[in-house]
């Protein structure tokens, strides 16, 4: 019944026994005069077609999600296209015509409008999502605040404008703190507040914690990693108009004062370090005869921080051996770069990991196109005749 052990094993690291036993109910002899399923299985039962029928299950699962969500979102398009183009755009909120919900009777007996309670629904909604869809919106699609999104996927419970609002008023803090000084004093002050007086520094006990990377984690806990420090401490400088920006240093996330006078501050050690030192830090990653490019202290665009961001948080998941998040987190910097091809080979390696073979299988056939020179390429291409055949066995 059990087949390759070794098999069956890596199987059950990645998905529960107790998630699976449910399939081998299907399996279960019946028993007796009444045909009763017993605690038996019928004979020539073999995991691997419990583990069939669990795939099988999943896929159409997903095919199934994927398919209502297509539909639902057709139904609103269509719905919203058609009554904004008869009534006008605004009209389901001004023109009590164009919306007659008519009303119902609660419980108590009541009678409640329901084209008031449909706008109550709407007020409610817009006060949650005001930050990130209205700002989003008319700041034609600039990812602002990308972590408070991530955060927002792993809390669902999250209350985004509220951490907003405290970097908000961190901000008018740090303003009666910093002006009052003269402009060339800004930055040793800012550092002063931010490092010594609100106290965020680097984790480097636990750096690995996914915590590290989620903005909410980060201002309730003070501690981070340098790319969610860095963050922190731009959004609160930017928005009391200091010309602070995060800059992509390889390695190290960092953080520069534009301007006259340039400053690079480390946020993970809380201190402001120089272009020597950056060029140590660079030799000491990447060797002797790496030299400090120009290039390297450029601001990083919003599309730089979130990619980078969610590399972090890969690393951190796939080191916890969390592969279920570790996929989402390559689907969303695929969303952001859909044709980066360590992603893809990276994400297509997790599917194999996870017995997606077709998947899989259609991810590294677009990495070895994409780079057919990497340094993995010859690895991969090996394991591709494998790989069509279990993709060809599950169809």
């Amino acid at each position: 019944m059990l087949g390759d052990t070794d098999t069956m094993k890596r199987r059950l690291q990645s998905t529960s026994y107790y998630r699976l036993s449910g399939y081998f109910y299907f399996f279960r002899a019946h028993q007796g005069a009444q045909r009763h399923l017993g605690e038996e299985y019928r004979p020539g039962l073999h995991f691997d077609k419990v583990w069939e029928l669990y795939t099988f299950d999943c896929k159409l699962r997903t095919l199934v999600q994927q398919a209502i969500e297509k539909i639902e979102i057709a139904v609103r398009t269509q719905v919203s296209y058609h009554h904004a183009r008869k009534f006008g755009p605004f009209a389901y909120a001004e023109d009590p015509a164009a919306l007659a919900l008519g009303t119902r009777r609660l419980h108590n007996g009541t009678i409640v409008d329901r084209r008031t309670e449909f706008l109550n629904e709407i007020d409610k909604c817009l006060e949650r999502s005001h930050e990130q869809f209205v700002d989003h919106f008319y700041e034609n699609y600039d990812h602002r605040y990308p972590p408070l999104w991530i955060a927002a996927e792993e809390y669902p419970d999250l209350d985004v404008e509220a951490y907003v609002d405290r970097i908000d008023e961190l901000a008018e803090a740090a303003r009666r703190k910093i002006f009052p000084c003269v402009e060339e004093d800004r930055a040793a002050r800012f550092n002063d507040f931010m490092f010594r007086e609100l106290g965020f520094a680097g984790n480097t006990e636990s750096y690995g914690d996914p915590r590290n990377s989620f903005l909410n984690e980060v201002l309730d806990r003070r501690l981070g990693i340098p790319i969610s420090l860095s963050l922190v401490y731009t959004e609160i400088g930017s928005r009391i108009g200091l010309p602070v920006v995060g800059v992509g240093f390889p390695g190290h996330f960092l953080i520069r004062w534009l301007g006259p006078r340039e400053v690079l501050v480390d946020a993970f050690h809380g201190k402001v370090v120089s272009r020597g030192e950056c060029e140590e830090r660079l030799q000491s990653g990447f060797g002797p005869q790496a030299a400090l490019d120009e290039r390297m202290l450029e601001p990083a665009t919003p599309r730089e921080i979130l990619t980078r961001w969610l590399r972090n948080l890969k690393h951190n998941y796939l080191g916890s051996v969390e592969l279920d998040r570790a996929l989402r987190i390559i689907d969303r910097i695929l969303t952001v770069s859909p044709d980066d091809p360590g992603e893809l080979r990276d994400r297509g390696v997790l599917y194999f990991r996870l017995e997606c073979y077709a998947a899989a299988l259609a991810d590294l056939e677009r990495y070895l196109v994409l780079a057919p020179n990497d340094a993995m390429a010859g690895q991969i291409r090996a394991r591709l005749p494998e790989l069509r055949r279990e993709a060809a066995r599950l169809q």
